[in-house]
C-alpha cells in the first residue's frame, strides 16, 4: 500500500468505505454533481488506474484519480492516462 506521512495527514489508496466521502469532496470541489458521478462511473467501468485519498483526523479531505484514456492516432490506439 502506498503510504505518505505528514504530521497532520496521510495519503493512501481509496477503499470502498471512502466512496461516500470522495463523492462529498468532489461535490465540494467542483460545486456540482457531475464529477462525483464521473468518478463512480469510471470505477464501475474498470477504467481506474489509481485513486488516492488524503486523510486528516480519520476524514477524507482530498482525492485524485487517474483513469485510462485511449488516444486514437493514425489508426492506432495509444494507452494514455488522465
Amino acid at each position: 500500500m502506498l503510504q505518505s506521512r505528514h504530521p497532520a495527514w496521510s495519503i493512501r489508496e481509496e477503499t470502498p468505505a471512502d466512496y461516500d466521502a470522495i463523492r462529498a469532496v468532489n461535490r465540494l470541489a467542483f460545486k456540482r454533481e457531475g464529477e462525483a458521478r464521473l468518478v463512480d462511473q469510471l470505477r464501475a467501468d474498470g477504467d481506474v488506474v489509481a485513486s488516492l485519498v488524503t486523510v486528516e483526523s480519520d476524514q477524507v479531505v482530498g482525492h485524485i484519480m487517474f483513469s485510462k484514456l485511449p488516444i486514437e492516432m493514425d489508426g492506432d490506439v495509444l494507452r494514455g492516462t488522465a
